[in-house]
């Protein structure tokens, strides 16, 4: 009995401790943002009016991407302007002298969008603007692809458009991303180093420092980034400067006539800054790094003391900012629960913390958060519950009617799963479709 009570007792200081740090935290925020807001209203007065079409409907990962491909398809008297600019911007003036007749082609083979000449290049963009998770092995089946296709490896370019600005982004890619293990060519789930055991959906062994024999992951996989170890600048990661890139373009190249063409780069230009949270300008930027330097009670004679505790406010807001990221995604779901349950009465709509589902011919259709980044659908067959082999084969055609089948996966958990946008839209369609083919829907009592 004395050790339980020892035990609640410490479990009581704990909490209150967390308590009391989670109240400094926001007492941090409300001091910081009250003096940045007022630094803001200031602005606000002169700022022009942000009405950003983008903002409005938002967009998907594959409409950034068929986007970005109309632009650099761009044709004026049998040049390709914008292509030139990006090619030359961001690889070479070399290589982007060398563009003649350039296929350019977005969502082919999986790449998201890739631009070639045979012969004489390969350009690669993969687009993780909406923070999408690599795949396994993602990289190296693109290369591994067009190395089948002619391309030698110093014919081959790789960019990548990542969702925020990371100085370590391309180093934080796990390895198995660059590797193609002998069956690369088989579908994610059926890989024979995948590691269904791990955190990450996506992981294969070699992520978590585990192989599955000598063989097999050390001389029968492939590194495709090694091969690329005296082509660094075949390699690159675009963050920052793709917005100001399409402004600069939309102003110096784009001709004025083409008013559709300058609107959409502007736009997305402005968009893509807001996905980096790089909106403001510059002498705003500097009026508030004065005001956070009074907040933060800077002392000129003490830089290092002054580093110290723009460190320390940097990680009270960084686990505040976590908590809150988590608590929008929990929002945005119950969003989608309710627009789900108002739908369609009468069915009987399952929750918990991180998902919600439905239950069809006895298996589990719901939506759900991963790691606080992501939302999946997916098919669950639970063994306690009685399903029959028909059970499941109707689900695929559910699957297969949604038009959703081509882009989802499949494992020893799941009858097929994938990362979703919008739950409420996705789950609208798995019900529908399910109500017209007689399905099973578990109702209200």
């Amino acid at each position: 009995m004395n050790n339980l009570k020892k035990y609640l007792d410490i479990q009581a200081k704990y909490q209150k401790a967390n308590t009391e740090s989670l109240k400094a935290r926001f007492y941090l925020l409300y001091n910081l943002t009250d003096a940045i807001s007022k630094v803001r209203k200031r602005f606000d007065e002169e700022r022009l009016v942000e009405i950003n079409v983008i903002d409005y409907n938002g967009l998907y990962e594959v409409q950034t991407s068929d986007l970005i491909t109309q632009l650099l398809k761009f044709e004026k008297d049998g040049e390709f302007p914008i292509l030139y600019s990006f090619v030359s911007s961001f690889l070479s003036k070399t290589l982007a002298d060398s563009i003649e007749t350039p296929f350019i082609s977005n969502e082919k083979e999986n790449i998201d969008i890739c631009i070639r000449e045979e012969g004489k290049y390969a350009i690669l963009i993969e687009n993780k603007l909406k923070k999408a998770p690599f795949q396994r092995n993602q990289l190296a089946r693109y290369i591994m692809k067009t190395l089948e296709k002619g391309f030698s490896i110093d014919m081959i370019y790789v960019i990548i458009l990542p969702g925020s600005i990371e100085s370590d982004f391309l180093s934080n890619i796990p390895i198995s991303v660059w590797r193609a293990p002998a069956d690369w060519p088989f579908s994610n789930d059926e890989r024979k180093c995948c590691d269904s055991n791990a955190s990450y959906m996506h992981a294969c062994l070699c992520d978590n420092g585990k192989i599955l024999d000598d063989d097999w992951c050390n001389k029968r996989c492939v590194d495709c980034k090694s091969r690329f170890q005296n082509l660094e600048s075949h390699i690159k990661v675009i963050d920052y400067d793709f917005p100001v890139w399409l402004l600069k373009v939309a102003e110096e190249i784009v001709p004025q006539k083409e008013i559709f063409i300058k609107s959409a780069m502007i736009q997305f230009a402005h968009y893509i800054k807001g996905l980096y949270k790089i909106r403001l300008n510059k002498k705003e930027v500097m009026e508030n790094i004065q005001v956070l330097q009074n907040e933060l009670n800077f002392d000129p004679k003490n830089p290092e003391e002054n580093f110290n505790k723009v460190i320390s406010a940097k990680n009270d807001l960084a686990k505040l900012q976590q908590s809150l990221d988590s608590l929008e995604f929990v929002c945005k779901l119950r969003i989608w629960q309710n627009q789900i349950e108002n739908r369609f009465k009468g069915i009987h709509v399952y929750s918990d913390e991180e998902s919600f589902y439905v239950i069809i011919n006895n298996i589990y259709c719901g939506i759900w958060i991963e790691n606080n980044t992501k939302y999946f659908w997916g098919f669950l067959k639970d063994n306690n519950r009685l399903t029959e082999e028909y059970d499941e084969k109707i689900i695929i055609d559910i699957i297969k009617d949604s038009g959703l089948f081509p882009s989802s996966y499949s494992n020893k958990y799941y009858i097929r799963w994938a990362y979703t946008e919008n739950g409420a839209n996705v789950m609208s369609k798995f019900i529908e479709i399910a109500q017209k083919l007689d399905c099973k829907i578990e109702r209200r009592e």
